[in-house]
């Protein structure tokens, strides 16, 4: 395969990564995956458990991606005056990804139906969300500073 032709499979791979965190991010924000059933909490538990651990690893694929793929390499090798900026955004992953462990930790420590936790909680993860979506719009215009500079003409 030549490199042209690995840079769009990764670049498809990157736009469906980030369909699939989106899906995602749409379910979990629901407000009814947060409502805790008194019947059967272990199974509410384990069913957002489950679905924040399948959120984990797209999170943690799409950054693979980034990170691995190609895409930071070039934005470097093309704008080697952002590079603190890459830097930065590689920094955010980790935050992204330590602060959804946290949630999960707080999850499971949860052992009985508390709505004030599972509040505290849903709370936890919508500033997650947050800084996934500013890291997100930090990155797309960091892309537009490398690839879409405007040069301008002479008035």
């Amino acid at each position: 395969m030549e490199t042209r032709e690995v840079d769009m499979a990764i670049a498809r791979q990157i736009e469906d990564g980030y369909r699939r965190i989106g899906e995602s991010i749409e379910t979990l924000t629901r407000p009814e995956t947060w409502e805790m059933p008194a019947d059967d909490f272990v199974r509410w538990k384990l069913d957002l458990l489950w679905r924040l651990r399948d959120f984990q690893t797209l999170l943690l694929k799409q950054f693979d991606l980034e990170e691995e793929g190609g895409f930071i390499q070039d934005v470097v090798r093309l704008a080697p005056q952002y590079a603190a900026r890459v830097e930065t955004l590689q920094e955010e992953h980790h935050k992204v990804v330590a602060d959804l462990n946290h949630v999960l930790n707080v999850l499971k420590d949860i052992r009985a139906p508390s709505p004030a936790r599972t509040r505290r909680l849903r709370e936890r993860f919508t500033d997650v969300i947050t800084l996934f979506e500013r890291h997100e719009s930090a990155e797309n215009r960091l892309l537009q500073d490398v690839y879409f500079q405007d040069y301008g003409s002479g008035d």
